[in-house]
Order: C-alpha cells, then sequence, then structure tokens
C-alpha cells in the first residue's frame, strides 16, 4: 500500500510539472506529411525545426508553435536517404547555434555508413510560409556502429560537451552510441557503445537545453531522466526513468524540449489523413 501511495504521489507531481497534452495547432505546411523528427531553437521560442521521413527531399522545415509554416530550406549538397530526427545543440563555434539532421534509419540494417548533416541554425529573415531558403554550409558527420549496422531513430546532442548520441530502435533493450566532440570532418568515426536501455522501439530523444534531462520516447510512452551536474550522459542513463505524460499520437516520432527546458513538444506523421498537430507538455 505505501509503495503504491509512493507512486500515485510522484505521478501527481510529475503530471503537475508536465500539463498536457496542449494542442498548439494543426500544421499548416501540407508538404509535412510524415514528420519524424522536431528540434526546438536556440534562437526563437516560438520556433520549432522538423523533417519529413524517407523519400522527401533534403529539407528541414521551419515552423511556429501555433503550427504556422515559416519557411523550407534545403540542405544542398545533402542526401536524403533516411532522416529520422533533428536535433539542435553546440558546435565548433561557440557563439553559433547549430542543428543536428540525422540520417540513420536504415529498416534492414543493412547500411554500414551513416551521416549526420550539422548545420548552423538558418536565420528566418522575413519569414513566410512560400520562402525557401538554400543552406550551403553543412558538416558531414560520418560514422558506423562498432558492433555492426542497425536501425535507429532518435539523436540527441549533449549541450554540455557537443557530443552526439544515437539511441538504436529495434532491440529488445535499445544500444547508446556516443559520437565524442569535436567530430572528424573526414573519414568515419566509429562511434562509442556506451550503454543499454531496458526499452524497445525508441523513435526519439532530446537533451535539454541545460543538459540537466534527458528524455527519450517510444510510440507509445516518454521516458525522462534527471542528470547531476557533474554525470555524463552514460551515467545519467543507468539510473531508473521517470514516466512523463504522453497521449499517444497517430505515430508519433518526435520530441523535443522547448527552448527554455519547461516542458517538451510533440508531433505526429499523418496517418489515415489527419493531420498532424503540434502539442506541448509544460507550463
Amino acid at each position: 500500500m505505501q509503495a503504491l501511495r509512493s507512486i500515485l504521489i510522484l505521478s501527481a507531481i510529475v503530471h503537475a510539472q508536465f500539463p498536457g497534452p496542449q494542442d498548439l495547432g494543426k500544421l499548416q505546411n501540407r508538404e509535412i506529411k510524415e514528420a519524424s523528427g522536431i528540434a526546438a531553437s536556440r534562437v526563437l521560442d516560438t520556433l520549432v525545426w522538423t523533417h519529413n521521413d524517407s523519400g522527401d527531399e533534403n529539407r528541414i522545415f521551419a515552423i511556429s508553435t501555433t503550427g504556422a509554416s515559416l519557411g523550407t530550406f534545403l540542405l544542398t549538397g545533402a542526401k536524403a536517404r533516411d532522416w529520422e530526427d533533428i536535433a539542435s545543440g553546440p558546435g565548433p563555434d561557440p557563439s553559433k547555434h547549430y542543428l543536428y539532421v540525422a540520417d540513420i534509419g536504415d529498416n534492414d540494417a543493412d547500411t554500414d555508413i551513416k551521416e549526420v548533416y550539422r548545420i548552423e541554425e538558418p536565420p528566418l529573415g522575413k519569414a513566410s510560409a512560400d520562402h525557401v531558403g538554400m543552406v550551403s554550409k553543412i558538416d558531414i558527420l560520418r560514422f558506423r556502429y562498432p558492433d555492426g549496422p542497425r536501425d535507429a531513430e532518435a539523436l540527441m546532442v549533449d549541450p554540455r560537451t557537443g557530443d552526439y548520441y544515437v539511441v538504436s530502435k529495434r532491440e529488445d533493450k535499445v544500444r547508446v552510441y556516443r559520437g565524442a566532440f569535436p567530430q572528424p570532418l573526414s573519414g568515419i568515426d566509429t562511434l562509442e557503445f556506451v550503454g543499454t536501455l531496458d526499452l524497445h522501439k525508441a523513435v526519439a530523444a532530446d537533451i535539454s537545453p541545460a543538459g540537466d534531462g534527458i528524455l527519450i520516447k517510444t510510440y507509445d510512452q516518454v521516458f525522462l531522466w534527471k542528470r547531476g551536474p557533474a554525470q555524463t550522459i552514460a551515467q545519467a542513463l543507468a539510473a531508473k526513468p521517470t514516466l512523463l505524460p504522453y497521449e499517444p499520437e497517430p505515430q508519433g516520432e518526435a520530441i523535443c524540449w522547448n527552448r527554455a527546458g519547461t516542458g517538451y513538444f510533440t508531433l505526429s506523421e499523418q496517418k489515415k489523413k489527419k493531420k498532424p498537430h503540434l502539442y506541448f507538455y509544460g507550463k
């Protein structure tokens, strides 16, 4: 009885901290049909970035936190084989903000080399629904896993170190890999295996802007790991996570913290002509 009471108290505290879902609006850009990742801007509170799943062009979309379209940006020279996630984080220039686009999907686990495209967060300028911008300065971070090809849909970047982490998808206990900063811009990096998680089908991940919270999402659940000031990501993930509020979406494959780190956005692919909505949990 005491254990049940403790669980109920913890659940109430978590729901009070992250109330939701708040429906922020339907996405107005009809080109976003298979949103597979989302990242909050580090420049504007009211801006998030997303992209489509495999089969689309090499482009990312700027959307407001009301669902309005703020433009499309083409990554010239990048390939869109199977983009599965996008993350905000630091990069080579500490005065700038970066986006990381993860071409890491691999349903059949038969692609040895994967790519992460790192770009400076594009300025919106005179944002409009029909604006198309070009991004030509791209760092291509090529990598392979130390234990063979595998499918993954979750990428996160540590704001404290600049390391990026890939969480695999299909294992009974998913695996976590680290790409240490500074990532090489030539050749192929071999990621470091740093641990397993008692999860299956991880589809999205993000680290809070302060680096003190780690979100990992499956299709129907969201988990939070708290991280101490001196902990590595691997050390934080070794602890037991907290289950966060989440109302399952038609095919929810995207999650990110907001810029303030006080809550999280979720976004789904379009399913059976049901248009995707942007949701927020938090205050």
